[in-house]
């Protein structure tokens, strides 16, 4: 995967996602195709359940915004950043870029997978077709390309402009479907940053997770 790169790498990476799937349907240890159910939690309530899923969440999305900031204030996410401006720059200033990414890779992996626990939380069952389903890679892209590629701040508020469009218009079926695609495609034509980026040409120097690196 890390020999790939832009559209390739990501185009990989949903292939691997695949091959994984299709693994796990294969295999009778881990319930194929039927899943596993989570049986160390039926025996608490639907409201307990609830209220666990809650604060589960919420912890889990205080751990990734905080992992995310340290990460980017941090050597490794100089690093990153580099090897996101010009790979070949990073390289020929000594950025171990193969270290980097695999390093990236395992802490994003593990958020991904404390963020899927909490989810099935609530469902009591893992089944691949739920877990590799296409509908967790869709709304991460629409939330990113909503609220901004490149700063922490960007997938915060695509979060809370999904889920409010899909608490507010769910109800219409389809065209919600619709609304959303067009919604992503005026936004890409005039804010390409994202909603964050018209955040930023009103107030340019609002740093909320004072990421931001200043040259001396």
């Amino acid at each position: 995967m890390f020999r790939l790169s832009g559209a390739h790498f990501a185009v990989g990476i949903w292939v691997l996602a695949e091959i994984v799937r299709i693994a796990v349907l294969n295999s009778e240890v881990l319930g194929a195709g039927g899943g596993l159910p989570l049986e160390a939690l039926q025996a608490f309530t639907r409201a307990q359940r609830n209220a666990g899923v809650y604060w589960a969440a919420l912890a889990v999305g205080a751990i990734a915004l905080l992992s995310a900031r340290v990460l980017l204030r941090s050597r490794l996410g100089l690093a990153l950043t580099s090897v996101r401006d010009s790979e070949a720059a990073a390289r020929a200033s000594g950025v171990a870029v193969q270290r980097a990414k695999l390093a990236l890779w395992v802490i994003t992996a593990a958020l991904t997978g404390l963020a899927g626990a909490v989810a099935y939380m609530s469902t009591l069952q893992v089944t691949p077709d739920a877990s590799f389903g296409l509908g967790w890679t869709a709304m991460a892209i629409f939330i990113s390309v909503l609220g901004g590629i490149g700063r922490i701040e960007g997938p915060v508020l695509g979060t809370v402009v999904f889920f409010a469009l899909r608490e507010i218009a769910s109800d219409f079926g389809a065209w919600y479907f619709v609304a959303l695609g067009l919604l992503a495609v005026v936004t890409m034509l005039v804010a390409p940053g994202g909603g964050w980026s018209l955040v930023q040409r009103r107030w340019p120097n609002l740093d909320p997770f004072a990421i931001r690196r200043w040259m001396d």
